[in-house]
């Protein structure tokens, strides 16, 4: 059995890219996706994504906007402003896992507060969770909640598994983490036909282009292509056609 989960990241980014993800999951073939949790939220927004039918993780976030933690319990992630540091901050000063951790916690605990119930699974904003401290911590926030992860680039050494036993997640991942990079029909049909036995996941970053976009993010043209191509109901028919069966992270079990 070949089982494909299409999980569209940054949802509550902005109120365009979440219509843009329910978009795709109503008439195309997103089946899951990941909210930022420490951004301001409508609350319609909210409700829309929770009784959408739609897998929904959790998309911890340390590189936008403001802590969930006291500034003085996470001094690792944030700068003199009491904002989040940008990513490419982490590269020069690296942050603790503990303070993570703590932060981590934080954003589950919001979400089990916004949604009434727990995430599907926990990925990281900007798959920051490709470097060992950052994987270091949602290892450790993973098992404790009992919930699956996305993969991570670490993952393709011998070695994970004895460094962090007990972390579910899918067999395979495809995915941009480009700003200006996006799907094409052609690549991911690709993708799709060739997919192995077992369970994938592709990333997606479905949007509306706006102003309140503009201001957050410089991956703009590539959602709306996103948007385009994923809410295609042509792709339901590729998905039948090669027998892939549409899952979300909540269909894999953590024991």
């Amino acid at each position: 059995m070949r089982s494909l989960i299409v999980n569209a990241d940054d949802c509550n980014l902005t109120s365009g890219v979440t219509r843009a993800i329910l978009d795709c999951h109503a008439r195309g073939i997103v089946s899951s996706t990941t909210w930022l949790v420490n951004l301001p939220a409508k609350p319609e927004d909210v409700t829309a994504v929770r009784d959408s039918g739609l897998g929904v993780g959790l998309h911890l976030n340390v590189s936008l906007g403001a802590p969930l933690s006291n500034l003085s319990d996470i001094r690792s992630l944030v700068t003199e402003e009491g904002l989040f540091k940008k990513r490419n901050d982490y590269v020069l000063r690296v942050p603790t896992a503990a303070d993570l951790v703590k932060e981590y916690i934080k954003q589950i605990v919001k979400f089990e507060k916004v949604f009434g119930r727990p995430p599907t699974h926990l990925d990281t904003h900007h798959q920051l969770h490709d470097e060992t401290v950052f994987m270091q911590a949602l290892a450790h926030v993973a098992r404790e909640k009992k919930l699956p992860v996305r993969r991570s680039a670490l993952m393709s050494s011998p070695d994970f598994s004895r460094h962090y036993p007990g972390i579910l997640t899918t067999q395979s991942l495809f995915g941009n983490l480009d700003a200006k990079a996006f799907w094409t029909a052609e690549r991911l049909e690709g993708v799709i036909k060739n997919l192995l036995p077992g369970t994938a996941e592709v990333m997606c970053h479905p949007g509306i282009w706006d102003a309140d976009l503009q201001k957050l993010s410089s991956m703009t043209v590539p959602r709306e292509k996103e948007h385009a191509l994923f809410s295609s109901s042509h792709l339901k028919k590729i998905l039948e056609k090669h027998n892939i069966r549409l899952i979300h992270f909540g269909n894999l079990k953590v024991n």
